[in-house]
């Protein structure tokens, strides 16, 4: 039998439900948040290539790596007030390397009968549109986008049976919650520091995800 006849075998009794984060897996948040502090305090508080070590996927090392830099709240906050205002933002987001073609996949496996969910944790002006403006232009096909801050209700609520993410505390929680589920963690510095369950997969991005998950 063709290798990928068996794959396709496999995941139409297997991979039913995904659960797919967007920010850090999908979309390349960081690159345009970082310039927007730039933009917006006048100043560059990051390393002086942090551009380049972004793209290395070097940087940045920790979660709240504008609190880090050297960012006031009051900086912050003015940040995020521009990303709730904008009705542009998500949807004008850049791409990770391999997005395109993951999300292609997703389309294909979505074409076959199988639940794809997008789990993103946004907030402003129609961030769900825009989500799903940005999915379309990537190649999903009526793209389902959930927001929600804690996820884990809906992975349960789903019966999600693969979840991919990049945040350390949602990948943790969901480990610890022992449900049937595969899970895998986008690897990034940020969540490089921390000890993960045997049930954790650390992968470079979905795409490789979703080949360990099915087989080939």
């Amino acid at each position: 039998m063709d290798s990928r006849v068996e794959c396709l075998d496999w995941t139409d009794r297997l991979m039913q439900k995904l659960g797919i984060d967007i920010d850090g897996c999908l979309a390349n948040f960081n690159l345009d948040y970082g310039r927007l502090f730039i933009e917006l305090a006048g100043v560059n508080k990051f390393d002086e290539d942090w551009e380049g070590q972004l793209e290395a996927n070097t940087f940045p090392p920790v979660w709240n790596w504008e609190t880090q830099a050297g960012y006031t709240p009051v900086q912050i906050k003015k940040v995020w007030s521009e990303i709730t205002h904008n009705d542009g933002f998500w949807s004008g987001l850049g791409e990770l390397p391999g997005a395109r073609e993951a999300v292609k996949k997703l389309n294909k496996m979505a074409n076959m009968g199988h639940e794809v969910y997008f789990i993103t944790n946004r907030t402003g002006i129609r961030a769900k549109h825009q989500t799903e403006i940005w999915l379309y232009g990537l190649g999903m096909n009526y793209p389902t986008v959930l927001v929600a801050g804690d996820k884990l209700p809906l992975l349960k609520a789903l019966g999600i049976g693969v979840f991919i993410d990049d945040k350390p505390e949602t990948v943790q929680e969901v480990a610890q919650a022992a449900l049937n589920i595969k899970l895998f963690l986008r690897d990034a510095p940020y969540n490089r520091d921390q000890t993960y369950p045997d049930n954790v997969n650390r992968v470079p991005g979905i795409l490789e995800a979703l080949k360990v998950a099915c087989g080939v």
